[in-house]
């Protein structure tokens, strides 16, 4: 794994400091101050995040750990309440893995989702609902049942299982709960795809 400063570009930034016009005196003695600006990897944004998740997944444990899928890898975190980590059923968490690298949700519940994500979709139905002439409190109704579609498409526990379509993820946890006679929660999960974010580092290393 490279180091972080080994991902630095000349240009890229993650954050962009606002100038000011007067600077506050400082009584710093002249001995502490630097004589050169800090030596600081210049990288943008999603290469920090990329870079930090992959360092979270270096130490490997029952939260850890990921599932290698070809072009794209999946690292799910699911708990459970059992203090028998080992009962936990290794199948079951790699089949939910391909699941989230083949259906690719947004998040685990509707309570996770985006707010900027939701309130794009909820505006688009809006629109479309009100091309029909109808009065605004029965377009209201449409909109709303509308979005219980969108949350069955991108929000994992309401999605329906890619290897069973009749079944939705909530209820084959549900299932392994009982077989494993603890409650089994998916508490986290990350997605890579192959070449993710790389247009926009082109992008960025281009306007340098």
């Amino acid at each position: 794994m490279k180091l972080i400063y080994e991902t630095s570009r000349p240009g890229r930034r993650a954050s962009r400091i606002p100038k000011y016009e007067a600077l506050p005196e400082l009584d710093i003695p002249q001995e502490l101050r630097r004589v050169s600006s800090p030596r600081l990897p210049e990288v943008a944004e999603p290469d920090i995040v990329r870079h930090f998740t992959a360092l979270s997944t270096r130490n490997y444990g029952i939260d850890t750990g990921f599932y290698p899928l070809g072009s794209c890898t999946m690292k799910l975190n699911a708990t459970t309440d059992t203090r028998d980590a080992g009962a936990c059923d290794l199948v079951i968490l790699a089949t939910k893995a391909m699941h989230v690298a083949a259906a690719n949700p947004m998040a685990i519940s509707r309570g996770e989702l985006p707010a900027d994500a939701l309130d794009r979709e909820r505006d688009v139905l809006v629109e479309q609902a009100r091309g029909s002439g109808k009065p605004e409190a029965v377009i209201q109704k449409m909109v709303e049942g509308r979005l219980g579609k969108f949350y069955e498409e991108v929000c994992l526990l309401e999605q329906a299982f890619v290897m069973d379509p009749q079944t939705k993820v909530s209820a084959l946890l549900e299932v392994a709960g009982k077989e494993l006679g603890a409650p089994v929660r998916i508490g986290s999960f990350v997605r890579f795809a192959l070449g993710e974010g790389l247009e926009k580092a082109q992008e960025e290393a281009s306007a340098a």
